[in-house]
């Protein structure tokens, strides 16, 4: 069952993956039902958002990709069947693991932090490139996580 929006003044696109509610009161209440639903299903949920609603909710590997790689805009959306598609997730696969295997890896102070902590290193990496994409160095700026948060109930 895919989850819909509970009012009806909130605009869907037309694959129903964008949601763009008519309020601040309307969006409190849309992240209720979804916390709400994630709860019931035992779900961890991640929510990802921008200040720019123009903005497609890619990471920032994927723009990156996307403007550098491809030549395309980073606001463009893929066509479905070829976002699905197994070249394209060949793609953008390929270039990550090529990345995070050949480009870039965490310092040695996050290995020494997680013999002592149990912190994985690459995920504490990722994570701060994904924040800071400047601290990158190498030529694929950024990586796919969104940040999770833990939402008060």
């Amino acid at each position: 069952m895919k989850l819909r929006p509970v009012l009806e003044s909130t605009i869907c696109s037309a694959d129903k993956r964008d949601w763009r509610p008519s309020s601040f009161q309307a969006f409190v209440m849309e992240i209720d039902s979804i916390v709400s639903h994630g709860q019931k299903v035992d779900h961890l949920l991640l929510f990802k958002g921008h200040s720019d609603s123009r903005w497609l909710l890619d990471s920032t590997f994927v723009r990156y990709v996307k403007k550098y790689v491809l030549g395309i805009s980073p606001m463009s959306r893929f066509r479905v069947d070829y976002r699905h598609s197994a070249e394209y997730q060949r793609l953008i696969g390929g270039l990550l693991l090529y990345k995070f295997e050949t480009q870039t890896s965490p310092r040695a102070e996050l290995f020494r932090l997680a013999q002592e902590t149990g912190v994985d290193p690459w995920f504490e990496w990722m994570k701060r490139i994904q924040q800071y994409p400047e601290e990158d160095i190498g030529s694929l700026h950024g990586s796919f996580l969104p940040i999770p948060m833990k939402l008060a109930a």
